[in-house]
């Protein structure tokens, strides 16, 4: 079955690999980004071309994470467009290094903001679709790869993982 599925946190790194897996395994996927005409728009044009050479459905969208109107509007426009959404994917965050004191209150509520504020936000816009359709899952990438591969599993999308990408033999290892 074709899912309909948005990531956020999608212009690069585990987003963006995710993506490209998922969609090559026939679903329509949407890589979100904020400041797709600004910080971000260099990301979307190899989303694209990765899109025409290998013949996927994956596209862009602006969401940023930190907007809950953001949020709002990819959600519908995604809706508007397909009718549903089936599977949303929490990806976007922020990892910082060092000594807990080394950083200000205000930079951990920023990272904060970032890692657990927005998935409330992206949630409060795609959860009511999800009920309404009584179908759809909403998966938090945990920091610990275990429970992300068991995570992936059970809605089987354990390919997305890259195990055979990790081969040499493989057609995908040019894409990690």
């Amino acid at each position: 079955m074709n899912n309909v599925i948005i990531i956020t946190g999608a212009p690069s790194g585990f987003g963006a690999l995710t993506a490209r897996a998922l969609a090559r395994a026939g679903h329509t996927v949407y890589a979100s980004m904020g400041e797709t005409n600004g910080r971000n728009k260099p990301q979307v044009e190899p989303v694209q071309k990765y899109a025409t050479d290998n013949r996927v459905d994956l596209r862009t969208i602006e969401l940023d994470v930190s907007s809950e109107q953001s949020c709002e509007a990819a959600i519908n426009g995604i809706v508007g467009q397909h009718g549903r959404l089936d599977v949303v994917i929490h990806n976007a965050g922020h990892m910082v290094f060092g000594p807990s004191e080394a950083f200000t209150p205000e930079q951990l509520a920023e990272l904060y903001d970032i890692n657990v504020l927005s998935t409330q936000r992206v949630n409060r816009a795609a959860l009511p679709q999800l009920r309404k359709q009584s179908d759809g899952a909403a998966v938090v990438f945990p920091v610990m790869d275990r429970v992300r591969a068991e995570v992936l599993r059970r809605i089987g999308l354990e390919d997305v993982l890259m195990p055979r990408a990790l081969r040499a033999d493989s057609q995908y290892a040019s894409d990690y």
